[in-house]
């Protein structure tokens, strides 16, 4: 589970420098999630990745840095299928019409999260 860990670290930076580089892609990941019901594969793959830090935390550095950074994708998973999918995909727009600097911003949020499951795991 403690490579798993690092994997999902390895993945937020790759997907946050992604949507630094070209936060364009980040808006087709939105279209991508307003079709069907993806978005609760979303919900549960935050789920199983926040579980996988959980599991792995016992084995880390600091146990406690890993287990908040888990709580956020728990949080962000269960909230999704408490939401609806109606109130997600309002959601999902919202965020598809923002500046592309903005955007930007918010991909700095994964890469930082990265950085800390990597540094601490």
């Amino acid at each position: 589970m403690f490579l798993l860990a690092r994997l999902i670290g390895i993945v937020f930076i790759g997907a946050g420098l992604i949507f630094l580089l070209n936060p364009v892609v980040m808006k087709g990941v939105f279209s991508y999630m307003l079709k069907g019901k993806r978005i609760y594969g979303m919900g549960a793959v935050r789920i199983i990745a926040a579980l996988i830090l959980f599991i792995a935390a016992p084995q880390c550095r600091v146990r406690w840095v890993i287990i908040a950074i888990g709580t956020l994708p728990l949080a962000g998973g269960i909230a999704i299928f408490i939401l609806g999918i109606e109130r997600c995909r309002r959601m999902i727009k919202k965020w598809q019409n923002k500046s592309l600097q903005i955007l930007r911003l918010m991909s700095f949020a994964p890469i930082i999260f990265g950085l800390l499951i990597l540094y601490f795991a």
